[in-house]
């Protein structure tokens, strides 16, 4: 236990004032934008050929200017911190981790946890600094929006608000509170990475949109390659199953449909980046998302993205629920 506690002190020592500074520094913008759209609020709109009224609501307010993005560059400034925990550049850290003698998987887990209350912190700053600003804005409101029912209104209406407090949105619930734990998770193993001098760019945008879908992985090599990668870039956590002709001799097109029909997926979708790709889903017939930034092109229009960034929209606009 005294090991635990000296290692959840050593980062709290490390990140906590700076990741607490962010969240502060990003709910301070938040509440400024907030303010000023409500000091800048015009009840008549005149243009050059008419004019009207514009009374005052929340989801006005909200949408007035673009809030998320407060919350946004917060969250992505705070995992940079946790993910830089630890890193041999400091030599403290260094020194007392090998005085501590704590495997590094042990190590990875508990700082994981450490970054997961981190985030959830994080968002509950978020939540909170909007709520106090929604419920100081009540007695300004117009009339007809300022009812007993306008707060709960807007946590339906304003998609940012809503994102924050899904009410009884139970999958959004599961969604933030697997984002918090699959972004700790990553900002602790791409630190692990790190102090093992190894590239580790890939694994927070990875472990993002492992946390919105289940991952699967069908690729045309030999057998024992999938695993070898997975092993030596840590990556194979962040996958459910995969598949490959060496180990089955089997062509793509039936992996493909292997792996759909053995995991019981009713919507699955395959991200290629070659004509093969794209061939391979189609004889399967599962719809095809072409990685416009990979190596291939594909002969005939097809849904795609410029960046991998540009996943999880298109996954998600590609497979409804």
């Amino acid at each position: 236990m005294k090991r635990i506690a000296s290692l959840l002190m050593l980062a709290t020592r490390s990140t906590l004032w700076k990741a607490a500074g962010i969240t502060l520094a990003s709910c301070l913008a938040e509440a400024g934008l907030f303010l000023a759209a409500l000091s800048g609020w015009q009840d008549t709109v005149r243009t050059a050929y008419y004019e009207y009224s514009n009374p005052m609501g929340l989801e006005g307010l909200l949408m007035q200017y673009p809030l998320s993005w407060c919350f946004r560059i917060g969250l992505v400034l705070v995992c940079a911190v946790l993910a830089f925990l630890g890193w041999e550049g400091s030599s403290r850290v260094s020194y007392t981790l090998r005085r501590l003698s704590v495997g590094h998987r042990a190590l990875t887990l508990l700082w994981a946890g450490y970054g997961f209350f981190c985030l959830l912190f994080f968002w509950a700053a978020h939540l909170g600094t909007l709520l106090a600003l929604c419920a100081a804005a009540l007695p300004r409101l117009a009339p007809e929006f300022s009812g007993p029912q306008a707060l709960f209104l807007a946590c339906y209406r304003d998609p940012y608000l809503h994102s924050l407090l899904p009410l009884d949105d139970c999958l959004l619930w599961v969604r933030n509170l697997s984002m918090c734990a699959a972004l700790g998770t990553a900002a602790a193993s791409f630190s692990f990475q790190r102090r093992m001098g190894r590239r580790a760019f890939a694994i927070l945008p990875l472990a993002a949109l492992s946390a919105r879908c289940p991952l699967f992985l069908v690729s045309n090599c030999q057998d024992g390659y999938i695993e070898a990668f997975f092993q030596a870039h840590g990556l194979g956590r962040y996958f459910t199953d995969y598949e490959n002709p060496g180990r089955t001799g089997l062509p793509k097109a039936d992996n493909i449909a292997l792996v759909a029909e053995r995991n019981g997926l009713r919507r699955p979708l395959y991200i290629g980046d070659t004509q093969g790709d794209y061939d391979a889903a189609s004889k399967a017939g599962v719809p095809f998302l072409h990685a416009a930034y990979g190596f291939g092109r594909i002969d005939r229009p097809v849904p795609s993205v410029a960046t991998f960034g540009d996943l999880p929209d298109a996954i998600c606009r590609l497979t409804p629920p």
